[in-house]
This record gives C-alpha cells, sequence and structure tokens, in this order.
C-alpha cells in the first residue's frame, strides 16, 4: 500500500482514532475512504503506483518503511513483487532500517538502494548504500563531501519552505524530497549565483 505513514485517519472517525494499516485486509484497505490533511481520499496499491509514474515516464523513490507489524518476510516478499519493475524503470528504494538495506541489496543486488539516516550524526562511509537521503536540518557541506567522495549521491528532506530549498542547492545536494513540488520547481530554474544570502549564511556556518 502506498501511504506516508502505518496508520490511517478512516472517514467518519475523529482525528485521533486511527487503525494500523496491517490490521486491514487488502480488500478493506482499498475499499475505506482516509481522511488526509482535511481531504478525503482512498489507498492505493504500490503496483497501481508504479503504473502511473511509468505512463508518465516519472521516475520513483519508494520508501520502505518497517514496522513491528510487518511479516517476517516482508523484505523479501516486496524484491519478488516489486524489484525487478524498479529495477527496469531505474527507480529508487530506500529506508531508515539498516538490515533491510542490507536485504535489499541481497535480494536484489541491481535495486538502487539509499539509507535514510535518522539524526545527521554519524559517518555514513561505511553504510552499505548506494545513495543517502539526509535530514535538512543540521545539513552541512561536510556531510555532503563526505557522500560525494565514495561515488554516492545525496537526497535531503523535506525542504518545504524555498529559502530552505536555496540552501540545499548551495551545499550541492543532488536531489530535494519536498512536498512543495512546484516552489522547488521554480527554485531549480534559478542559477545559484542569484541566492546570495545563503551562500554568505552557508559560509558563517562552517566557521560557527
Amino acid at each position: 500500500m502506498v501511504s506516508h505513514g502505518d496508520r490511517v485517519n478512516l472517514e467518519g472517525r475523529p482525528k485521533h482514532q486511527t487503525k494500523a494499516i496491517q490490521r486491514m485486509t487488502l480488500k478493506q484497505a482499498l475499499a475505506r475512504p482516509i481522511n488526509y490533511h482535511g481531504q478525503t481520499t482512498h489507498l492505493v496499491e504500490l503496483s497501481t503506483y508504479l503504473t502511473a509514474a511509468q505512463k508518465t515516464r516519472q521516475r520513483v523513490m519508494v520508501e520502505l518503511k518497517v514496522t513491528p507489524l510487518d511479516s517476517h518476510d516482508m523484505t523479501k516478499r516486496f524484491v519478488a513483487q516489486y524489484g525487478q519493475q524498479l529495477v527496469d524503470h531505474h527507480d529508487f528504494v530506500h529506508t531508515m532500517s539498516y538490515q533491510t538495506v542490507l536485504k535489499l541489496k541481497q535480494y536484489n543486488s541491481n535495486l538502487i538502494v539509499g539509507y535514510v539516516v535518522p539524526l545527521n550524526l554519524m559517518s555514513i562511509k561505511q553504510l552499505p548504500a548506494d545513495f543517502y537521503s539526509l535530514q535538512a536540518i543540521g545539513l552541512n557541506t561536510t556531510m555532503v563531501r563526505q557522500a560525494h567522495s565514495i561515488g554516492s549521491p545525496v537526497f535531503v528532506w523535506t525542504p518545504d519552505r524555498v529559502h530552505d530549498m536555496q540552501m540545499m542547492r548551495i551545499l550541492g545536494v543532488d536531489g530535494q524530497i519536498t512536498n512543495q513540488l512546484t516552489q522547488l520547481q521554480q527554485v531549480n530554474r534559478q542559477p545559484v549565483k542569484q541566492f546570495n544570502w545563503a551562500i554568505v549564511e552557508n559560509m558563517i556556518n562552517q566557521f560557527c
């Protein structure tokens, strides 16, 4: 299922009453309307999502969120069902579970697998991932250069304000994960040299 979290607010229930997706059957999950940020929508299967993306030639980054309710062979089943499709379309998979990163590469070494680093306080050079997803908060050029020194791209989450997006470009990240796509597209069309204030702020941060 495609969802930001593992729990959803079913339509007609108070906001504080959420239900774990894993506690529903596939039929129930697809049929029940859910409320999300004031909108009513439906959950969809990942296969449906991928098909829609491929029709528009849009590459996808799938975040695999591991929870205690998952079956013990969840990663193996995920790769068996979606692995080759993701490889064929050059899509990405990333996760905050270190063990899941290892398993994804074990089950299909051709998958482009990233590690979602929970805190920008650890060295990433020894982590067996193809790319890294780092928090925008606390990110600096040293961390970006560290990843680039081993040939690994850096994606950053989640800059939703224009000046944060500008700062991420100054830092040299390879991609930004945001909820404000239109604003990011506008920022990406601008030359970096226009972000004078961000350049100055970044220089100051290097010495503080």
